[in-house]
This record gives C-alpha cells, structure tokens and sequence, in this order.
C-alpha cells in the first residue's frame, strides 16, 4: 500500500474513533482517546555476523488516557498496514519483513506552553517480526524512547513531529535505529 491509501486509512480510522465513546474530550481533564502516528522507521538489524538496514513507514495506534498538553498513558499497537524493507537479506531473515508490536506507553510534556510544548516518550513492547525467511517468526521485547513538539494548528486540531530512537532483540537479531513520526491528534474545544 502507497503512502497516501495508508495515511487516509489511518487517519479515517482515527477520525472513526475519535467520534466514539473512547474520544469524548473535556479540556483539561483526563479522558481516553484513541491517537494514531504515521512514522518513517530506519533499523539497523544485528546477527550472526551480519548486519542490515530495513526501512520503511508504519503506524501507531494509541489507546490512551491523556489530559491534553500534560501527560497520556496507556496501550500501543501498531505496524498493522506497512513492512520494511532491506536492499539484501540476512541469513534468516527475508528482504521484506512486518514488526508487529503491542505494549505500553506513556507521553509526559515537560515543557507545556499552553497549546503546545515538548514532551518525552518511553514505551515497553511485546514485538513479533513476520518474514518468510528460514527462521520464520521471531518473538522479542522492544523499547522507545523519543522526544517531540506539539502544537495546534487549530483550535481543535494539534501536529506532533516526534524522533524516537527505538531497540530490541529478537532470536539471534537485535536492532536499533531512529523512528522519525507526525501524529495528528484532533480535540473538541
């Protein structure tokens, strides 16, 4: 799927939930919200000897409750429409692969300006890589940590750029790398 089908299908199923019970939103208060975050993911994968860069876009979805501009917590999922991609293969692993992942997150502002400011992001995944390489699927345990600037564009609209650095280990593989990622998030004001 091209860039532009997967960030309407994203944003179509966040618009969807944000008009559900989930998203109902009281300035200032804590509610629970679904959010959703299209990233660029560049993994540098380590094994055996070997090593490669897969690259590739992706998506989060949030299930979290947030009390816009302080602080959210609560669960991620993602990488449900995308897989990356490496110009070769390791032993093990094929030239495509999809990292499925689940697990918790949190985004703490430690520098609120009023309808915008800096936040931190560190979050604890249950990951499973897919391909169709000898190993088959690979199981493992992933971890983030980014830092980003949100800001609203409208009264009831907010663009979260974010830079992630983001690691694990699955069988002999470990991998690290940057996640660049934008979020749009939609309020009621």
């Amino acid at each position: 799927m091209t860039f532009l089908p997967r960030v309407i299908l994203c944003y179509t199923l966040l618009l969807f939930f944000h008009s559900s019970a989930f998203s109902s939103i009281e300035p200032q208060s804590g509610k629970f919200r679904m959010r959703a975050r299209e990233t660029y993911n560049w993994l540098k994968f380590e094994g055996q000897g070997e090593e490669e860069v897969y690259r590739g876009l992706s998506n989060t979805f949030n299930l979290f409750y947030e009390k816009p501009f302080n602080y959210s917590y609560g669960l991620a999922f993602g990488s449900l429409l995308s897989s990356l991609s490496a110009s070769t293969t390791l032993t093990g692993l094929s030239k495509d692969i999809f990292i499925y992942f689940i697990g918790f997150e949190t985004k703490v502002f430690f520098l609120n300006l009023g309808g915008h400011g800096f936040f931190a992001r560190p979050g604890v995944f249950y990951h499973q890589i897919q391909n169709e390489g000898a190993r088959g699927n690979l199981d493992g345990v992933s971890l983030l940590t980014g830092v980003g600037y949100e800001f609203l564009i409208t009264k009831s609209v907010s663009l979260a750029p974010e830079l992630s650095l983001r690691s694990g280990e699955s069988g002999p593989f470990s991998w690290q790398g940057l996640t660049f990622s934008l979020g749009v998030h939609f309020y009621q004001l």
